[in-house]
């Protein structure tokens, strides 16, 4: 304000104008405000909106310093702020300070995105090229502490304050404000007081950091957070410059870096990390400091990061002469990438290395983020004489020279013609509700192309049997690569062709809940496919067999159903399950069997829910063997409920027959002579045809003849004797069956 002592201030709504005389100068000059008999004067003014200004000395500028301060406030959780910093031209000469004051209304981490242009931190003596010095101010519940100071352009890209703090920019009198645009947004819960985000440059530099109130000492109890993004194709290495230990009362101080999820953390007097690729964090924590003892210092650390360029070029011979049977396939993940790759010297953006070949390959600054790798190995026979018993499902040992960079392996299996493939391990299906947490994802795809789903390692399924050729795959799911060193997960086995589509065996141990879903789920089964569970239980233990969800199709033609049967034939007993019941108990190991039809629209799925509990009382349990369950399917499934001489059950099918999944024939019971399975002596018709009498009654009610329909037995009601030519006979003896084909009860193939 040359040769002026007053002007004019404008102040808009939001804006607080400081003016404060420097005491060091030993002035007298006061500022006044306003008008006639409203005006304030005194060494200190705070000002909120516009106003005359004027000054009792000629030389104010000398004397007094301005700080202009806006506020940013955040009501709600949607807060965003575009700060763009202008000079305030009234006070140009004065010595001025532009503070962005960050509040809300409730605990919330404020994140200041300085944008590609970033600042560079320095030691708070030091001043900027340009004279424009920003300064960061953390809040905490009862006081601040000052982040650091810094100038523009610089690896930190942003900075998140919790609790709110304060963005300053000094400008010397008579410099412009040169400040740049920056942006205010709620961020992300933190645990630390501050998190730093740094990109350092693509360029072999080195950028230095301070811990917070330095060369003062940072008491925090919560470490302070820098997070560090290494460029391509760079390494980052962390030295230590200078730092102050304090006297502490409970553990120590340390700096811990985190990577990929581990974490490494290391004394300050010790050697630090270097040679970093890719991402990594480091905390700075403090210890439990004596305050007590006189002249106690607190923590602080003065660090520099420095970056070089990796020159990394690799000759890589592959060999597979010897094997003819697998394939490897490396392809670039983007196009664009600066890496190399070739070929037998062509270079390419995906090569292939073909079996019973030696191929030449060259890796060109790659990384192992750049590439994608894949592995296809071939296992099968088409000759039972040529099929071993078992073979290992492992990843194919693979060239060290190789990049880290297997994200999938595709397993090919054929057996002869009417087989079986058969995979045994531990291993569980991947649903929604129960998602894998491993690191390794299989996917079973039948010689139809059919998905049977996603499985993971450690389960409570270990056989699975499906028909013909199949396709297992094995792929990451963490974001790491699976291991190019023998790793075994399954075995994988053939055997004769079975009745089913697909058989799946799960032993469940105790107190245990599982999930069964049909195959494909969600998206439905194969049309007119079916699939067995078979599932043992230990003794004295109640299986809670629960249909949670089912979903029906519009068949063209057939019909779906879904059958619970009991493993052990010897203890044939039974009661009728209730129509669209979802629930039964289980005191033996049983199966349950799923059949589509083919769909016209819509698909067929069923999810099942098997939870173990101890048996509590056996005259109480439901025991179930080959009988329909109608769970809400569009089947006519007709139960026969059957009282045996000397206290025994059996089931009559007339629209299909009963069957032990993957089991050649009943097992035969140890007193044959005393099942007498084939001998019925009684029939419940109302629950056998109870729908029909239903319908029967409603068309006699009206008058109407009701056709195709079933009419009660008016006949004799005693029991048949034996014909003449069969009486004398001894029962239980085997004799040959002489009657129709078409009368005889089928049973199952074997799987084993």
């Amino acid at each position: 304000m040359p040769d002026s002592r007053t002007a004019a201030l404008t102040v808009d709504k939001g804006t607080e104008v400081h003016l404060n005389r420097s005491e060091a100068t030993g002035s007298k000059c006061t500022a006044c405000a306003g008008s006639g008999t409203r005006t304030r004067c005194a060494s200190s003014l705070l000002l909120t909106s516009s106003c005359a200004l004027r000054f009792t000395c000629s030389n104010p500028e000398e004397v007094f310093t301005a700080e202009i301060i806006r506020h940013i406030e955040c009501p709600s959780k949607i807060c965003r702020h575009a700060v763009v910093p202008t000079d305030f031209q009234p006070l140009f000469v004065f010595n001025r300070t532009f503070s962005w004051s960050m509040r809300a209304h409730v605990r919330t981490p404020f994140h200041v995105n300085f944008g590609r242009t970033g600042l560079s931190q320095i030691l708070p003596t030091k001043s900027c090229p340009n004279a424009n010095t920003y300064s960061l101010v953390a809040a905490e519940r009862t006081s601040t502490f000052h982040l650091g100071s810094f100038c523009q352009n610089g690896p930190i890209s942003g900075i998140i304050i919790l609790n709110g703090g304060r963005v300053s920019i000094r400008v010397p009198g008579g410099n412009r404000l040169e400040g740049k645009p920056f942006e205010v947004l709620w961020a992300k819960d933190i645990k630390s007081p501050a998190v730093i985000h740094v990109q350092l440059p693509e360029e072999v530099a080195s950028s230095e950091f301070f811990s917070p109130n330095y060369p003062n000492s940072f008491y925090h109890s919560d470490p302070m957070m820098w997070h560090f993004q290494v460029p391509r194709h760079y390494n980052a290495t962390v030295k230590l410059l200078s730092y102050t230990e304090p006297r502490c009362l409970t553990g120590q101080p340390e700096v811990a870096y985190g990577q990929n999820g581990t974490l490494t953390v290391k004394k300050l007097g010790d050697r630090q990390p270097d040679k970093v690729h890719g991402a990594f964090s480091l905390g700075l924590r403090s210890c439990q400091v004596d305050m007590k003892q006189p002249n106690t210092s607190g923590l602080s650390l003065h660090f520099k990061v420095s970056t070089v360029k990796m020159n990394q070029s690799v000759l890589c011979n592959v060999d597979l002469r010897d094997e003819d049977r697998v394939t490897l396939l490396i392809e670039k993940k983007d196009p664009r990438s600066s890496c190399v790759l070739k070929l037998d010297d062509k270079t390419q953006n995906a090569i292939i290395a073909h079996p019973q070949k030696m191929s030449y390959l060259f890796f060109g600054d790659c990384l192992d983020g750049d590439l994608l790798m894949t592995v296809n190995k071939t296992i099968g026979c088409q000759q039972w004489k040529d099929c071993p018993k078992s073979l290992q499902l492992s990843v194919p040992t693979l060239e060290r020279c190789l990049p880290k960079a297997l994200h999938r392996v595709f397993w090919n299996v054929y057996g002869p013609v009417h087989s079986t493939v058969a995979l045994s391990g531990g291993f569980r299906q991947s649903l929604p509700n129960k998602p894998c947490n491993g690191s390794v994802l299989f996917e079973l795809t039948d010689r139809s192309g059919m998905a049977l789903g996603h499985f993971c390692r450690y389960g409570v399924i270990n056989n699975v049997q499906f028909g013909g050729n199949a396709i297992i795959t094995a792929s990451e799911t963490t974001g790491k690569f699976l291991s190019q060193t023998f790793q075994t997960f399954f075995k994988v086995s053939f055997v004769k062709e079975v009745r089913e589509d697909y058989v799946f065996t799960a032993k469940l141990k105790n107190m245990t809940t599982v999930f069964l879903a049909s195959p494909g789920w969600p998206e439905g089964m194969k049309a007119l496919s079916n699939v067995s569970w078979v599932v043992t239980i230990p003794p004295k233990m109640d299986a809670h067999l629960t249909f949670r969800n089912i979903s029906q199709p519009k068949c063209r033609s057939g019909q779906t159903s879904v059958t619970v049967g009991m493993l052990d034939a010897k203890n044939l007993r039974y009661t009728e399950g209730k129509e669209a019941t979802n629930s039964l108990v289980l005191s033996e190991s049983f199966y349950i069997n799923m059949s589509n039809c083919l769909p016209e629209k819509g698909v067929f799925s069923v999810m099942s829910e098997v939870t173990l509990q101890k048996t509590q009382n056996k005259l109480l349990i439901i025991i179930l063997a080959v009988v329909g369950v109608l769970l809400a399917v569009a089947v006519l499934a007709v139960v026969c409920v059957v009282m045996k001489k000397r206290k025994k059950a059996a089931t009559c099918n007339p629209k299909g027959r009963a069957f032990l999944p993957g089991i050649e024939k009943y097992p035969k019971s140890s007193d044959q002579q005393e099942e007498d399975l084939h001998i019925y002596t009684d029939i419940d018709e109302t629950l056998v045809y109870g729908h029909l009498l239903k319908t029967l009654e409603v068309q006699e009610k009206h008058g109407t003849t009701a056709v195709d329909v079933y009419r009660p037995f008016v006949g004799p009601t005693e029991p048949l004797r034996d014909p003449p030519e069969m009486e004398g006979l001894q029962v239980g003896v085997y004799r040959p069956f002489t009657g129709s084909a078409e009368s005889s009860l089928p049973t199952p193939q074997t799987s084993t």
